[in-house]
């Protein structure tokens, strides 16, 4: 999806460097809107759009009420970001959607568990001396399902952020 080169609410030309962002189809530069936006209330998706004065594309003037297509350019005022199902771009998934994602760490953590299990049994039994008790592959299970569930969680968490 094609942002623009303008900013929709001030309409001035944005920099390589600029922070830009796309909140509810609009727009918004680091210094001119994040703090209305996301002030101590986030601002709905109607009050965003209310905000909107210039052409993403073109930076021409929007007349009032707001076309849903530039009258000097015929550009998208506002990019659709709504899925299939209605929701807000942002908001949290449907529940169902977060179960098949949990199911699927659930069982990637499984099978770093048990690959973990298997390869901590190898070393143990090539490196410890024959006279030292060796820990039952259970506990192996044990320790690779935390170090798995730790390291799984860690990586991702950084990765989405």
């Amino acid at each position: 999806m094609a942002i623009g080169k303008y900013c929709q609410i001030c309409g001035r030309e944005l920099l390589a460097t600029e922070c830009i962002a796309e909140v509810h189809g609009v727009v918004m530069t680091s210094p001119c809107m994040f703090e209305k936006v996301y002030g101590a209330r986030t601002a709905t998706r109607d009050e965003t759009r209310a905000m909107v004065r210039h052409c993403a594309v073109c930076a021409a003037e929007l007349p009032r009420p707001l076309p849903t297509r530039c009258p000097k350019c015929s550009a998208a005022v506002f990019a659709e970001t709504g899925r299939a199902t209605g929701a807000e771009v942002g908001g949290p998934p449907p529940l169902h959607l977060r179960g098949i994602a949990f199911l699927i760490d659930l069982g990637l953590i499984a099978v770093l568990t048990y690959g973990g299990a298997l390869v901590l049994d190898m070393l143990q039994q090539t490196m410890l001396p024959k006279d030292l008790e060796a820990a039952s592959l259970a506990e192996l299970a044990i320790l690779s399902f935390f170090i798995a569930f730790i390291g799984y969680h860690t990586l991702f968490g950084m990765i989405g952020r």
